[in-house]
Order: structure tokens, then sequence, then C-alpha cells
């Protein structure tokens, strides 16, 4: 199953993204690198599985609008 892992900038949080086209959906991880203070010692991060293609696109959807709104549109 591929990976990729997106570094965390202000937190000591990843991103972890995995699919396989044998598993037929896409998981989208937080990983914490080190325990942070304002989290329970057993907070291991959260994840979500996209099972279907609309459901994903609409998390791309959303995550392009916010980077729009935040950043400005790419050129």
């Amino acid at each position: 199953m591929p990976k990729e892992t997106i570094p965390g900038a202000a937190m000591p949080i990843d991103i972890v993204i995995q699919w396989g086209a044998a598993e037929e959906h896409v998981q989208v991880a937080s990983i914490h690198r080190e325990p942070l203070p304002e989290l329970p010692a057993n907070a291991a991060g959260w994840y979500a599985t996209f099972c279907d293609r609309r459901s994903i696109n609409r998390m791309i959807f959303v995550l392009r609008r916010a980077r729009d709104h935040a950043f400005g549109k790419d050129e």
C-alpha cells in the first residue's frame, strides 16, 4: 500500500496518506511525532477512510478552497 507523509510545520503532527487499488480506499491520518502537553498521553491522533471517489473529491475541493482563502489562488 503506497504511503506519503506530509510533515506538519506549526505542530509536531504529520499527516499520513495511504492508498491502494486492491484495498479500494484512501486513508488520511494524523500522527503525533511527540507528546503534546494539551492532549492526554494516550491521544493517538485521528484518521478517516474514504471508500468512494465522491467523498475524496469533496475533501480535495474543501482543501483547495481553504488553501486559496488562506494563501491566495495559484497563478
